[in-house]
């Protein structure tokens, strides 16, 4: 699971877009050679949740789907992790 915690949202801007639609192997052939992320291709026609930050607030979701944040370009504060079950054991990363 990733998990983002909210900690100073001042922007109108800057949702979290998580779309239903899981990577595939196959999704690959629309990453970006040169920078980070997926052409849009990728998630055309899938429907989509739409998140609007609040600063307290925590959401968690399965970061297997696809899934983006919207460009803001004012100050925002936010704790992102993942968090997964290994031998019984709740784990942590960042």
């Amino acid at each position: 699971l990733a998990a983002n915690v909210y900690l100073d949202v001042t922007s109108e801007h800057g949702d979290l877009v998580i779309y239903d639609k899981f990577w595939t192997p196959d999704d690959e052939r629309y990453r970006f050679k040169n920078r980070f992320g997926y052409d849009d291709a990728t998630v055309r026609g899938q429907s989509c949740e739409v998140i609007k930050p609040t600063s307290g607030s925590m959401v968690l979701f399965n970061s297997r789907f696809f899934h983006r944040v919207e460009a803001t370009w004012q100050r925002r504060l936010t704790y992102s992790f993942f968090c997964a079950l290994h031998d019984g054991n709740v784990i942590h990363w960042s």
